[in-house]
């Protein structure tokens, strides 16, 4: 809050102090999924609808391995590496994803956050 008083209108002072500028935080960036945090390992559990989630195929099981480049292994991490995204930013995910009978999986995604 800032104001300058040419006069030395007390009622104004005493109203700017009585009623501060209201402030909150930008939106945050949102990547719309439903997380499992287990064993040192962070897995996605469901992409909500019309979600960046949703919208480049992350599935089910799909386990968080970096964001841009830094290394998830738990919500603390993600929460860390993406607290000052906002909607319309971009990160990197990279995630494992099992595959039946053959070795899991690593995939690169540029993320658009919502």
């Amino acid at each position: 809050m800032s104001a300058v008083l040419l006069s030395g209108n007390q009622d104004k002072i005493s109203q700017l102090c009585a009623q501060p500028e209201k402030r909150s935080l930008p939106k945050a960036g949102r990547l719309g999924a439903l997380l499992d945090e287990a064993d040192d390992m962070l897995r996605i559990d469901r992409c909500l609808s019309d979600s960046p989630c949703q919208r480049i195929g992350l599935r089910r099981g799909d386990r968080f391995l970096t964001i841009n480049g830094e290394p998830v292994t738990c919500l603390a991490d993600l929460r860390e590496l993406v607290w000052n995204k906002q909607p319309g930013d971009t990160v990197t995910l990279a995630i494992q994803r099992k595959r039946w009978f053959r070795q899991p999986q690593e995939l690169v995604y540029e993320i658009e956050l919502k």
